[in-house]
């Protein structure tokens, strides 16, 4: 009895610095935390129906399409609820910088004139020196309202769990302001998250500005007015609901404050005597052969300890940290069980005979051992096998002797010498088992003795035993060959490319740095060669023929540079070649032979396929002395040949450099700007020639870069085609183009143009039906202007589109007509309203009789066409009168205006 209460002493003290260690590495705040958590879910709870939320939402912000708002909108909210007879207000929002005067004084009117106490947030920030810095609402407004705080205070987690009454500068907060409980509020409480947020009446700040709440449902309520939108930010993390905006915190301290009873917490003390407790009932219920009690006592502790600390939680307010005690339940349970097993380990190794113990583990070592082991008598009889000589032997029931899988094993045996007390004998074989499968095997065979009687220091011997160690070296012997064939691949690979067998990447700047490295270099020369129809023919042919391809091409370069030059796979669809000792005018005519080489078509499986290929070359030492530069100058050479318009093939020359870096730079700035949508429309006035009244706009692209000012479309529309980016211009036009109209004089039309690439490559009708929805242009204010390039491209495609664009009622116009292929079936066949002299025929009336002969047969075709005629290009009196006089209707051009930016003409 002394040695139980002895042993029962002992394991409370070990359990208690067990315990106490535990709770220096786990973290029991977190866990109370956690555990709390539980707790606020167990039990759902009314809200008191005293608080309504004016939530600003995703759809208020949508709805005013702006953020911040104008402080007119608050204004207009407060005007609004003086009709609904609230208690109070607070408004959840910084207020702590200003608007425009005549805004601030709006908000702060509206402030004063309220029929209800208003409260607006100050906000209280930290700097890195540990200094607070409170900002406060303008004092237009702060004087009109009472001020509160607004801030929460978070764990590391970002979670909260305590409000605070009032700020560390004696302010009040949302909650007290709210709850008139500022004089009974005197220290921090904990949140009562039980209470459901679905309880409590959330209305959109849109709804209400559009009277639809009913006055019923804000009736004699305390109102708190903030941001739930997730794009404005302003989250935190709730025990219950997971990450919600400040304005619902705020809301649940509010219940939990006119509650009036608070949560109370237990004392350190409190939770030490209760882990010392579950300690102390598990040691006294601890019994060493009985595991399960000790399961059950645990569990019984815990569930216990658990509901109980619920009840407390729920019905008398008291937040039981319970973290501690289950540090000591589990702590202790677990050193426990431990003590308990290694007692009963200890007393089954005692109680074990040794020899038994000795023959298990040697059973096991054969058993598990990746060797095969076999052993038989001197007849072959099978005494033991283990797992993987089976393995190698598949066996049948019938197998009772070696000589029924193993032939070969028999004949080792007797091999095995029997002069001698103990010989082991080695052999690599090759066995080929019932299955068919194929072994690589190293086999030691050992004979034994089998000795039961010693008499006289003679061994009498009962019978010998062979001993058959089988190693298996299959995948060992694989793994060598595999080793070996892969080495050689792996060298090929390393310096060949698989495709065209010939020399790679890697190889190539191998070559350039040996060659450059030498003490005297001479020429060097490296072409580059680009397969430019490779794509194309992937794209029609097949990847295999493009492969094939690819093969042929490189035989022919390889065939054809001679003694003085080396090829390589340089990328996929691009070779090179290095000359050595060449003069530069001696690359240039091997250059021009390699055009003529692919001057004639390849043949390919029975196709006649041509390829087109751009060249660029870079020397060493005029362009570059390392192996890098010189393939970087090749690079740019043959990039500058690619965007080439006059010649397919490029020296490199420093400007080759500079431009394409220009061109690069100018690409990643279009880019920025297509993407932050800096370009706008200038407007140049079409009016009536006949009563002078303006009667449309042609809206001429312009970009607004916020580095260089604004920029002109010759400086950017040609490499907008070459870059494919016309297609989101082309869209961007059309949406400012609607977007702009709208907020024009009906009568007033705008003409947009429409490139090629939009034109032909997009669905330009579709495009033009979401932006006159969307901006609500009328469809008959937009006409399209196309050109006449566009027309020669498909013309019952285009016939086509142009019939598409006509039914959603918008009007279309042929731009600088007389500059291209005029036909007369344009002017028939086509559906277009409008046709535009070129300014270049408008510039020249008045300068010879057949000029002015040439714009009056022009503007004949198009009357008789029954199409109106508008001039582009006119400057002078004289060019109205004439135009005018000759059935001309509209004109456009410097002498009616330049194109000047939409505030122009809505101002004037």
């Amino acid at each position: 009895m002394k040695n139980i209460i002895i042993e029962r002493a002992l394991l409370f003290l070990a359990s208690i610095l067990l315990v106490y260690l535990s709770s220096l590495v786990l973290s029991t705040k977190d866990l109370n935390n956690s555990l709390l958590d539980q707790h606020y879910n167990k039990i759902e709870k009314t809200a008191s129906d005293t608080l309504a939320i004016i939530a600003i939402d995703d759809d208020s912000i949508a709805y005013y399409e702006s953020w911040p708002w104008p402080r007119s909108i608050y204004a207009e909210i407060i005007q609004k609820l003086n009709n609904y007879t609230i208690k109070k207000l607070a408004f959840d929002i910084d207020f702590s910088s200003k608007s425009s005067l005549v805004q601030d004084m709006s908000f702060a009117k509206s402030l004063k004139t309220a029929d209800y106490p208003i409260a607006l947030s100050a906000y209280i920030s930290e700097s890195n020196d540990q200094q607070s810095t409170e900002n406060t609402p303008i004092i237009q407004l702060a004087k009109n309202a009472t001020i509160v705080n607004a801030n929460v205070s978070t764990t590391i987690a970002g979670t909260v769990y305590i409000y605070s009454p009032t700020a560390i500068n004696s302010r009040i907060s949302i909650a007290s302001f709210l709850a008139d409980r500022v004089d009974k509020l005197k220290q921090d409480f904990y949140i009562d998250y039980s209470y459901s947020l679905g309880s409590i009446p959330v209305y959109s700040v849109k709804d209400l500005l559009l009277n639809k709440i009913p006055l019923s449902a804000l009736r004699n309520k305390n109102i708190l007015i903030g941001a739930t939108s997730i794009a404005l930010g302003d989250m935190f993390n709730m025990p219950v609901n997971g990450r919600k905006s400040g304005v619902f915190i705020h809301a649940l301290a509010y219940e939990t404050a006119i509650r009036g009873k608070q949560f109370t917490k237990t004392t350190n003390i409190d939770q030490a005597l209760i882990a010392l407790i579950v300690i102390l009932l598990l040691i006294v219920s601890f019994n060493r052969r009985n595991f399960l009690l000790l399961l059950i006592s645990s569990i019984s502790i815990f569930f216990t300890l658990y509901f109980f600390s619920i009840y407390l939680h729920h019905y008398h307010f008291l937040i039981t940290e319970l973290a501690s005690s289950f540090i000591s339940l589990i702590t202790t349970t677990l050193f426990l069980f431990l003590y308990a097993f290694y007692i009963r380990t200890r007393s089954f190794y005692r109680q074990l005979n040794i020899k038994n113990y000795h023959k298990s583990i040697s059973d096991q070592l054969i058993k598990s051992s990746s060797h095969g082991i076999i052993v038989t008598n001197r007849s072959g009889d099978i005494l033991i096998i283990n797992h993987t000589a089976k393995n190698i032997f598949p066996l049948e029931s019938s197998h009772l002797n070696i000589k029924h899988f193993f032939e070969r094993g028999l004949q080792l045996i007797a091999a095995c010498s029997t002069s001698d007390q103990q010989k082991t004998s080695y052999h690599k074989i090759r066995h080929v088992n019932s299955k068919g499968i194929t072994f690589d095997l190293e086999v030691f065979v050992d004979k034994s003795y089998y000795t039961f009687n010693k008499m006289q220091g003679i061994f009498k011997k009962n019978h010998e035993l062979y001993n058959i160690i089988i190693i298996d070296e299959t995948e060992k012997n694989q793994a060598l060959e595999d080793f070996s064939r892969s080495k050689i691949e792996l060298l090929d690979i390393k310096y060949n490319d698989p495709l065209t067998k010939i020399a790679n990447r890697y190889s190539f700047d191998n070559y350039l740095k040996k060659s450059l490295e030498k003490e005297h270099v001479e020429q060097l020369s490296v072409v580059l060669i680009s397969l430019d129809s490779l794509q194309d023919i992937n794209f029609i042919y097949g990847g295999l023929i493009g492969d094939s391809i690819i093969c042929q091409v490189a035989g022919q370069l390889a065939s054809s540079v001679g003694d003085n030059g080396k090829v390589f796979t340089f990328s996929r669809e691009t070779f090179a070649i290095v000359y050595s000792g060449l003069s530069e005018a001696q690359v240039l005519r091997n250059m021009q032979k390699i055009f003529f080489l692919f001057s004639n078509p390849l043949s390919v499986v029975n196709q006649q396929v041509l390829m087109s290929v751009s060249l660029g070359m870079a020397m060493a030492p005029k362009h570059a002395h390392t192996p890098s530069l010189l393939t970087s100058c090749a690079e740019t050479a043959l990039n500058h040949a690619h965007t080439s318009q006059a010649k397919n093939y490029a020296i490199y020359d420093q400007k080759l450099a500079v431009r394409l870096k220009q061109r690069a730079v100018l690409k990643k700035e279009l880019r920025r700007a297509i993407n932050n949508r800096e370009f706008l429309l200038h407007y140049q006035p079409q009016h009536c020639l006949a009563s002078g009244a303006l009667v449309g706009l042609e809206g001429l692209l312009r970009w607004n870069d916020p580095e260089h000012g604004l920029r002109y479309p010759d400086e950017f529309i040609v490499a907008a085609e070459e870059f494919g980016f016309m297609g989101e211009l082309g869209e961007l036009v059309l949406s400012l183009g609607c977007n702009d109209g709208v907020q024009l004089p009906e009568h007033i039309k705008i003409a947009l143009n429409v490139s090629p690439v939009q034109f032909l490559e997009s669905d330009v009708a579709e495009l033009c039906e979401i932006y006159l929805h969307q901006s609500g242009l009328a469809a008959h204010r937009l006409e399209l202007e196309i050109t006449e390039s566009m027309l020669m491209e498909d013309i019952g495609r285009v016939c086509e589109i142009l019939q598409l664009i006509k039914n959603l009622g918008v009007s279309i116009a042929m731009d600088d007509f007389g500059t291209g292929y005029s036909s007369l079936q344009y002017l028939t066949q086509l559906p277009f309203d409008k046709l535009k002299i070129d300014r270049s025929f408008s510039m020249k009336i008045g300068l010879s009789q057949q000029d002015d002969d040439i714009i009056i047969s022009i503007i004949q075709l198009g009357k008789a066409a029954n199409k109106t005629i508008l001039a582009e290009g006119i400057e002078t009196e004289h060019s109205v009168n004439f135009l005018k006089a000759h059935g001309c209707e509209m004109g456009q051009g410097y002498f009616f205006g330049k194109p000047q930016p939409l505030a122009y003409f809505l101002k004037n």
